[in-house]
């Protein structure tokens, strides 16, 4: 409160102390009753100087609108630092609050290579086999169902899809990179990520940025799976064809698939609404 008071105390200071050096400059007292008079005989000892005064009047006009501009001010609270968005995790600072933009994009490519792109299509969940989920992973699993509710049918839904077959090329621990984003508001959705025997560095970077996984035996595998903010990563440690070491990097954005869900259940219900209103 005393900041303020200050603050709109000095420019009047200021005013007041131009105005007794416009008059001392030009030869009247500041406690003259009439300066003018004064300036006008040629009695007294002073010339009438009018580059001093109009110095003096410039420095009285700045002080003047100084104080304005501080009577107008608000005073009131300051607003508050905007917060940056928790993000669960993330693969090339792509987290589930980032909104997909051609700037990504070519940072993207500048990083993964040439791109594939798809428009609307299956979210499948699953690239590694449903049993995997159902016996082990049933938060994913359900989630996968509500998006193919009958397998044998294709669903599809409003997606952008950006697959880089060969990111080896610009960077060498990836061998296959699929990328999957709400196409209406560019969210993401599910990142599948295949890495090479490079996944045991990557894997010590998840251990120290993430903590401990929690580890779940299966007959193919382990499965080692990360929860933060509802969202999971997992990664399965594997062989290729040829015997090599390969990791299958999974991050599923929950919240984000079940925002799409519910907005494409919506429409659904006001497309059937509207038939039903222009069938009677």
């Amino acid at each position: 409160m005393f900041s303020i008071q200050l603050a709109g105390f000095m420019p009047l200071y200021l005013a007041a102390k131009a105005e007794r050096c416009v008059f001392k400059r030009c030869g009247a007292s500041a406690d003259a009753e009439n300066p003018g008079d004064v300036l006008r005989n040629g009695t007294h000892q002073h010339r009438f100087d009018w580059r001093r005064c109009r110095v003096g009047a410039v420095a009285l006009l700045i002080a003047v609108c100084l104080t304005m501009a501080g009577c107008g001010r608000d005073s009131g609270p300051s607003q508050p630092a905007a917060v940056e968005k928790a993000e669960s995790f993330t693969f090339f600072d792509l987290g589930k609050s980032t909104v997909l933009d051609d700037a990504i994009r070519d940072r993207l490519s500048q990083e993964l290579g040439a791109v594939a792109v798809e428009r609307r299509g299956i979210l499948d969940l699953a690239p590694d086999g449903r049993r995997l989920l159902s016996d082990h992973l049933p938060a994913i699993y359900q989630l996968d169902q509500k998006l193919n509710k009958d397998y044998r049918e294709r669903v599809e839904h409003d997606l952008l899809k950006l697959m880089y077959r060969y990111p080896g090329h610009t960077s060498p621990a990836f061998e296959t990179v699929r990328l999957v984003f709400d196409l209406v508001t560019g969210r993401p959705l599910h990142f599948q990520i295949t890495a090479n025997q490079a996944g045991a560095e990557i894997l010590a970077v998840l251990n120290n940025k993430y903590g401990p996984p929690t580890e779940i035996g299966d007959t193919t595998g382990p499965i080692l799976q990360w929860e933060k903010l509802n969202d999971r990563l997992i990664v399965l440690p594997r062989r290729s064809r040829l015997g090599q070491p390969e990791y299958h990097i999974r991050i599923y954005f929950m919240d984000n698939i079940e925002a799409m869900l519910a907005r494409e259940a919506d429409n659904a219900a006001k497309e059937r609404a509207k038939n039903a209103r222009s069938a009677f």
